[in-house]
Formats: structure tokens, C-alpha cells, sequence
């Protein structure tokens, strides 16, 4: 009975009754893998990619507006330039009294300002009567065959040629006409003599005062900060214009960690994608590191340090997308993600060194 039961337990077996049989095509598969992971891990050990740091930051104009300032206490004698006015680095933008006696003398200019003003808006309404009465004129004497021999004569001696033309021909308007004429030009000659010696006297006034130029210290657009009225007082450091250079050029400023900016020297390449455009829909815009700050910015919390980052400057190859033939132009203070290329390095590389990281 033993020897039944040892003989029934020691049988021996046959594979095929524990494993199903390998067919041919799991064979090949199995073969095909493993090449695959042989390609694969050969493909790693070769092929290159970038290793980049990626940063955020904005992007700022490359021309930065310049406030004036002026370096000393004075009055406004002049305003020389409109708002809004195109200037260049030189160009009068004020002129202020400074002297001692710039008050009486700003006053004094002021009433001969206001003086000219009066004198030439009544020298406009009189040569403008004048045109009118000498129309009149010409009208009366039958001008039209006159202006046709001395077409290229003033006013002045047509109208002369037309008035003698009514005293001859016993016109019962000529003499009412040759006065009004003649008073009409008497006025005009008393109105620009006062013309005149009121400028004189402006001028003169202006050699007495004691004034600053204050000039505008590069090209650009101006803008006035202030409202800025003939006679009144400007304190030096006092912002007073503003002067926008022209420019379509950016350059972005990227908070690098401390960790990497070892890693980051000028002229690396980077890549843009700015938070306005979607780089999926517009793409990225190419980019060159420029300067990199020499000291960390400090970030605390409560007074207490949790971390440090470097400046870093990167300048856009282009200030606008193109997109369907049209063109997207870049804006200031828009946000920027930045992938700073550092240097290259092969698949599998790459995934040991973010192995190591993540241990």
C-alpha cells in the first residue's frame, strides 16, 4: 500500500500540463520589446535636449520717460511748447524768471502781453474793414477794368486809382468813401505803431529779467504735469514736464532663484510665452539674456529671510506676433514666462539628473 501511494505521488509530470505552450508570435513580441527598449535607451544615450530655467517676469519699454525737473525756484515767463508736442534733446520747454525784481518785471511783461493782444485784435478788425471798403471802392469805380492793367499793384495804390476815378466822374460817394478810407488807414498805422513799441518795450524787459532755459533732455513727446500759467511760481526739484521717448522696443525683467542663476550667462538664448498670447495659438518669441543683476534681492517674510532671486534682463528678437498675416504688438506690463536655454545634454541624462533631484 506504500509503495502504491509513494509511486502515485512521485509521478513525474509533464511541462505542458503546468504551462500553456509559447506560441511563435508572443515569442516575437517579446523579442520586439525588448529591441524597442534597446532602441529607446540607445535613442536617450544620443539625442540632445535643452536644459532651460524657467523664470517669470514682465515687459518694460526699452525708452524710459524722463520727468524735468528745475534746479532752482522761479517764475514762468514762457511756455514753450504745446502738450503733446514732439521735441528734441535741446528744445526750449520753459523759460523762468529767476532775478530779484522778477516779479515786478513778470507783471510789467504780462500787461504789455495782454497790451498786444487788445492792439492786434483791433489791427485784425481794421485791415479786415479795409478789404470791405476798398471792395466798395472797386465796386463803385467799375474796378474790374482797372484790375486788369494793374494787377500786380498794392492795395493801397488800386484803391488810390479808384478814389480819383470817382472825383473825376462827379460820384456823389467819393468823398464820403476817400474819408473813410483814410481814416480806416490811419488807424491801422497808429495801431501797428503801438505794435511796435510795445514789443520794443517786451523785449527790453526781457534783457532785464534774469531767466533759465529749461530744455528737454532727450527726443520724445512732451507732457505737462502740471498746469503751467504765465506768472506762476515753479520750486526747484518740482516735477514739471514729462518727456516720452519714441519707442517699439521691449526688453523683459525675470526673477531668476538663487539656485540657478549660476547657471545663467549673457547671450544664452531663452524662449517667450507672454500671458496675452497664448503661445499654443501665437508660439513663442525668441530672446537673448542680456544683463544679470550683480546682487540677489532679498524676499522675507515677517522679517524673516525665505528665499533670494536675481534680475535678469532678456531682450526679444521682435516686439510683436504675427498671426494670419496680422501683426499683434507687444505691450508694457505684460507677463512673461521665460525658459532660459543653459546648455544641452542627452535624454537619459536628463532623466538621471531629475532622478537625483527628486530623491
Amino acid at each position: 500500500m506504500t509503495q502504491f501511494l509513494e509511486s502515485e505521488t512521485l509521478a513525474p509530470l509533464d511541462r505542458d500540463e503546468l504551462l500553456p505552450p509559447v506560441r511563435r508570435w508572443t515569442s516575437l513580441g517579446g523579442w520586439l520589446l525588448v529591441g524597442m527598449l534597446g532602441a529607446a535607451g540607445l535613442f536617450a544615450m544620443q539625442v540632445e535636449c535643452n536644459v532651460t530655467v524657467r523664470a517669470t517676469g514682465r515687459l518694460y519699454p526699452v525708452a524710459v520717460p524722463r520727468v524735468v525737473r528745475p534746479e532752482t525756484d522761479g517764475i514762468v515767463y514762457r511756455v514753450a511748447v504745446r502738450d503733446g508736442e514732439t521735441v528734441r534733446a535741446g528744445d526750449r520747454l520753459l523759460v523762468l524768471a529767476t532775478g530779484r525784481d522778477r516779479e515786478a518785471l513778470q507783471r510789467r511783461q504780462e500787461q504789455l502781453q495782454r497790451y498786444l493782444k487788445t492792439y492786434r485784435g483791433q489791427l485784425d478788425r481794421v485791415e479786415l474793414e479795409i478789404d470791405r471798403l476798398a471792395g466798395e471802392i472797386f465796386q463803385a469805380a467799375q474796378w474790374q477794368a482797372l484790375e486788369m492793367q494793374n494787377p500786380e499793384t498794392s492795395l493801397t495804390y488800386r484803391v488810390g486809382l479808384a478814389l480819383d476815378r470817382l472825383v473825376k466822374s462827379d460820384d456823389p460817394q467819393a468823398d464820403s468813401l476817400r474819408e473813410r478810407w483814410v481814416d480806416l488807414l490811419a488807424q491801422q498805422d497808429r495801431l501797428q505803431r503801438q505794435i511796435d513799441r510795445d514789443r520794443n518795450q517786451s523785449n527790453t524787459l526781457e534783457t532785464q529779467l534774469e531767466t533759465i532755459d529749461i530744455i528737454a533732455p532727450i527726443d520724445g513727446s512732451s507732457q505737462s504735469l502740471q498746469e503751467l500759467a504765465l506768472g506762476q511760481k515753479v520750486l526747484a526739484g518740482e516735477s514739471i514736464f514729462k518727456i516720452v521717448p519714441p519707442s517699439d522696443r521691449f526688453f523683459v525683467r525675470v526673477r531668476v532663484p538663487e539656485r540657478d542663476i549660476a547657471r545663467i550667462r549673457s547671450q544664452q538664448t531663452a524662449q517667450l510665452a507672454i500671458a496675452a498670447y497664448p503661445h499654443t495659438d501665437y508660439g513663442l518669441l525668441p530672446a537673448v539674456v542680456g544683463d544679470i543683476e550683480p546682487e540677489a534681492t532679498v524676499i522675507t517674510d515677517n522679517g524673516v529671510e525665505i528665499g533670494a532671486y536675481y534680475n535678469v534682463t532678456l531682450e526679444p528678437t521682435r516686439s510683436f506676433f504675427i498671426r494670419n498675416e496680422r501683426s499683434y504688438p507687444l505691450k508694457a506690463g505684460m507677463e512673461v514666462q521665460a525658459e532660459i536655454v543653459t546648455d544641452r545634454e542627452t535624454i537619459a541624462a536628463s532623466f538621471f539628473r531629475q532622478a537625483r533631484l527628486l530623491q
